[in-house]
């Protein structure tokens, strides 16, 4: 009797479980099915295409800015040092390489933790539920972006091969600001291509993924530090570098190099080539375009001519004591119409006519302004050149002889204009020659109304 009514609970129980497995498959596949209509396609995955900024480059071929939304230049896996890769793999998602897109057990773990907790807030994403989320989710923390991110990644796993995958993250990944993928991440922090980082170099970007502006080197460089060495800790606890490795990455300074896709003293050229392009292109067409864009810029007489425009200025402004001098603004200071002395230069090669530099004012930060191609000005002396070679078309020579003397005009705003000599002065009959030598104001002003 007790043998029979033990069976027949262990059927109970057995029956329970297998309805609740049934139920639980049943949500499951209920759920996948709910979320999966509104996913994107297989197809729409493998036809992804990341946007890709312009690229400006000088006169020497050296890539000196990028226009983009993002910023982000493209590059393959097997230029990427094999560090970089390990470092990636080790801090993100260690199991990558074993994994069909899921870590089942760390997902399961999160979302309960969620649903006890409310707060939908865990982790535990593998790098290809990251790629899901950055690609084609939002950032929000409800569950249902935690189901799709699997999903999604389910099926990145069955079109994508591991190095598809790893290629796609490290151009996508954001680095902080508008830096997006690793190329772009090395240039602007330090001023080199991704294939060229160090061990230590690339613990840092790595360190930085989890959050991008609390790790930045530059702004917080002991954070920064301190998740560089916690990244080569876990590298060599894994074995994917050696004891000798470790040490000498640890122990390097958090070198910070300048970077090659800032504006420095080529700012008022870049944004000369900005307006150009803009309007013969469009935005969309420029920032995303993934144009080469090739300048008659001189980087290097550009970093110069700088220096001396602004040496010059500051000089004067010691010279005749400004009140107000650009050493006193603030750097986060903005007017078109900055209180202390501006100027402006431009270098242009007479055989070719190329413009190697163009400074349009002392500090782009200070005031966009160009100076030398937005500024109305009068031309001065400079359009006599105009009058005279009209004059010679009629038949002048430089020995032609005109009465330099007073002479009134109407003017274009009805009023009366009498033209005068620098120098205040009438020098009667004078040749063309010696009005041209001289630059006579008046002079020139004959020959326009003869």
């Amino acid at each position: 009797m007790k043998r029979k009514n033990s069976k027949s609970k262990i059927n109970k129980i057995l029956r329970f479980v297998g309805i609740a497995l049934c139920i639980l498959i049943g949500i499951a596949f209920g759920t996948v099915w709910f979320y999966s209509d509104s996913l994107p396609p297989t197809s729409e995955l493998r036809n992804f295409t990341m946007r890709s900024g312009s690229e400006v480059y000088d006169r020497n071929g050296k890539m000196v800015y990028l226009f983009a939304f993002e910023k982000r230049k493209l590059v393959s896996l097997k230029e990427l040092p094999p560090h970089l890769i390990d470092a990636l793999v080790v801090t993100e998602d260690k199991n990558f390489f074993k994994h069909f897109g899921v870590d089942i057990i760390g997902n399961i773990r999160a979302i309960a933790i969620d649903i006890v907790r409310m707060d939908f807030s865990q982790g535990a994403s593998t790098i290809t539920q990251q790629m899901a989320r950055n690609m084609f989710l939002t950032l929000d923390k409800r569950i249902s972006r935690k189901i799709k991110e699997v999903i999604l990644a389910f099926k990145i796993e069955r079109e994508f091969s591991k190095e598809e995958i790893l290629e796609i993250y490290f151009n996508k990944i954001f680095w902080g600001g508008q830096l997006h993928g690793v190329e772009a991440a090395a240039l602007n922090y330090y001023g080199k291509h991704a294939k060229d980082l160090s061990l230590a170099e690339s613990a840092t970007l790595v360190g930085m993924i989890q959050r991008p502006n609390y790790y930045n080197p530059i702004k917080h460089a002991e954070r920064a530090q301190a998740r560089r060495d916690n990244v080569l800790e876990r590298m060599f606890s894994s074995g994917v570098i050696s004891a000798a490795d470790y040490e000498l990455a640890v122990s390097s300074p958090l070198r910070k190099r300048g970077s090659s896709m800032r504006q420095t003293s080529s700012d008022y050229f870049i944004e000369h080539i900005r307006l150009y392009l803009e309007r013969k292109y469009g935005t969309d067409r420029l920032f995303e375009g993934g144009l080469r864009i090739y300048t008659t810029l001189d980087q290097d007489l550009s970093v110069y001519a700088d220096s001396v425009l602004n040496e010059y200025l500051t000089g004067i402004e010691k010279r005749y004591n400004y009140p107000n001098k650009m050493a006193d603004v603030s750097p986060n200071a903005f007017d078109i119409n900055t209180k202390y002395l501006q100027g402006g230069l431009v270098l242009m090669e007479n055989r070719t006519g190329f413009v190697r530099a163009m400074i349009g004012g002392r500090d782009f930060s200070h005031s966009k302004f160009n100076r030398m191609t937005q500024a109305k000005r009068q031309p001065g002396s400079s359009i006599k050149p105009i009058y005279y070679t009209a004059a010679v078309e009629k038949g002048y020579t430089p020995a032609t002889v005109i009465n330099d003397a007073e002479i009134s005009l109407m003017g274009g705003d009805g009023k009366k204009w009498t033209p005068t000599n620098y120098s205040k002065k009438y020098y009667g009959f004078t040749r063309m020659r010696t009005a041209i030598t001289h630059s006579y104001n008046v002079w020139a002003v004959k020959t326009a109304i003869d």
